[in-house]
Order: C-alpha cells, then structure tokens, then sequence
C-alpha cells in the first residue's frame, strides 16, 4: 500500500473514481470540522469527504504504516470499518451519555452476564429493524446479545459442537470463522464452492458427501462473505433441509445483511419453514452496517427454546454501556 507500489496508480484511479479523492494521503492528526470535510456535505448525509484518520491509532490506516515501515499510504485496506462520519443519531445518543458523568452498570434486563436479553427498548429496536426491513418476527424472550457475531458463534460452538467434532462449511468462507473453530478445539471441513459463469455456487453432492455424524454444526455466511453471494430462498431451503436430514444445526451469521447490491435480495434463514428454522440460530450486528465493530454488540436470535438456552448458558456478555446505545441509536434513528 505504499504509495510507489506498482499498484498505486490503480488504487487511486478507484478511491477518485469512488469519490474519496486523495486527501486520505495527508499524514496527519484527525481534525473534526475541518473546512476541506465540511466543503462535501452536498446532501443530508457527507458520503463523499472522508475522514483523515492518520494518527488516531487507528488499526485501518495507521498499523500498516507502524508493521510494514511505510512512510506513505494509499488506501487502508486492511479491516472492515469506514472512512466516513458516523450516523448522526448515534453521536448524538453517545454525547447524551457520555454528558452522565457515571459509568456503571447497564441494565439488559435479564442475566446481564449472559445476555439473556428480555424485552427492553434495547431489544425492541433489534425486533423492529427486523420486522421492518425484513419481515422476520423475533421472540424477545429468544435474543441473545454477545459482545460479537464470532463470540456468539464460539458460545454456540461450544453448546453444539464437542471438540474435536467437525463444523462444516463452504469455502472460501471468513477467516473469524476458523478463529472460533480453533478457540473450541473443533475442526473445519470444507466444502468448496464451485465458480459457475463468474458466480459461486455450492457443490451440492460434495456438501452433502461431507455430512458424516463426526459433523455436528454448519456455519452459513449468509450473505456470503468474502463470495458475495445472496443466497436464493431456493439454496437455503436445500442447505437446511440437507443440514436437517444429517442432524446438523445451522449457524447463520447475517451480518452483512444490510449491505445488498441492486437486483440481488438478501433471504433471511429466519424466513424459511419452521422446521428449518426451529434448526438454526441466526447471529447479527450493527457492527458492519453502522461502522460499529469495534463497540462490541452483536446480538442472536432463534424460534427453538432449548437451543436458545443451551447458547445462553455459554454466552458471556462481556459488553460496555456505550456500545449498547450506539447499537440502539443506530437501529432507532440511523437507517436514513
């Protein structure tokens, strides 16, 4: 990502192309409100200035200068967060509390180490978002909240899948998902996607030639990163009706859900028949969609009690209160 790398002409022909522009390029510490930020805000929302992060320890922009003794970079490509001002709403929500000089423990309504969620303004805003955009009716009884998609997974690893089991997947897949493979001590089995006319699709006779009984839990990114693929109603029905047939729970990580490109359609697995879905846990986040990795709320959700109370039992909450409110005020004021 240096700046005389044989690439950089292309990475800056995109970041002009996409409106960035090049003066990301600055070192520099951040300056909120300067003039050059405030010249774009042609709209409501300023998606074309971003912010100059450089030298706000930032992991996006300045660890690859700090590990790979750069002294000049193009484009931080090296982590999932944005270069943009956050959602209006939720700035404002975190300056409303930080404004309370106390910091103790926030209410979650039920065990707050757990996460057992209950049914709070928290978890109401969770239940909305996805009643509204996707149809999906959520128990508020069956909500989890973890500080994390991956550590919810790992606490669903280590109700479903003894170690040493296998935790079946289509690959490529996400490389957090083999971290959580590895925190539990079970093994990956991979099933490999096969590129038809530029798109990936499942090999369906090798996923299921992989389903033998030492496979206890599959991981479904859905949609699927890093391939990109929105999953058809039709592919997740067959991936959970496979799943159900060889006894296997389906864990759908959903986070990317709020990211679809024109004339796809993101199907969520909490949509399909009950049965299927009596099988499955679903896990999201803001994280991805409001640039809120690293605030640490995530949350999961199924329609099966006993699986419910079995992640639960795993699930530790390791959450901070601020985090709790950007989720909140993102979901309640930040889909404009």
């Amino acid at each position: 990502m240096e700046q005389d790398s044989p690439w950089a002409p292309d990475r800056r022909a995109f970041l002009k192309n996409s409106g960035v522009g090049t003066s990301v390029l600055a070192l520099g510490p951040l300056l909120a409100g300067s003039a050059g930020e405030a010249a774009a805000a042609a709209g409501k929302f300023d998606f074309e200035t971003p912010l100059n992060r450089l030298g706000t320890d930032s992991v996006h922009w300045d660890q690859p200068l700090r590990d790979e003794k750069m002294t000049k970079i193009v484009a931080g490509m090296g982590v999932a967060d944005m270069d943009f001002r956050c959602a209006p709403a939720i700035t404002e929500a975190l300056q409303k509390r930080v404004a309370f000089p106390n910091w103790g423990y926030n209410m979650i309504d039920g065990d707050l180490f757990m996460g057992t969620a209950g049914n709070t303004p928290f978890v109401k805003g969770i239940i909305d978002w996805n009643k509204r955009r996707y149809g999906i009716n959520i128990d508020p009884k069956l909500v989890g909240i973890s500080a994390g998609v991956i550590p919810g997974i790992i606490s669903a690893l280590q109700a479903f899948a003894p170690k040493g089991s296998k935790v079946l997947m289509v690959t490529p897949s996400y490389v957090g998902f083999y971290a959580a493979i590895g925190i539990t001590k079970t093994v990956p089995e991979e099933s490999p996607m096969k590129l038809v006319n530029g798109r990936y699709e499942i090999d369906w006779a090798d996923f299921e030639r992989r389903m033998t009984p030492d496979v206890k839990v599959s991981i479904l990114c859905n949609p699927h990163n890093p391939a990109g693929r929105a999953w058809t109603r039709e592919e997740l029905t067959r991936y959970g009706q496979l799943c159900k047939k060889h006894n296997i729970i389906v864990l759908s990580d959903e986070i990317h859900c709020d990211f679809i490109s024109k004339g796809h359609k993101y199907v969520p697995f909490a949509s399909l028949d009950k049965d299927l879905v009596d099988n499955s846990i679903t896990f999201k986040s803001g994280s991805k969609s409001f640039s809120l990795a690293a605030m640490k709320c995530a949350w999961f959700f199924t329609t099966n009690p006993e699986m419910y109370k079995e992640v639960s039992f795993w699930n530790r909450a390791d959450l901070s209160t601020l985090g709790m409110i950007a989720e909140q005020a993102a979901y309640s004021g930040g889909e404009a």
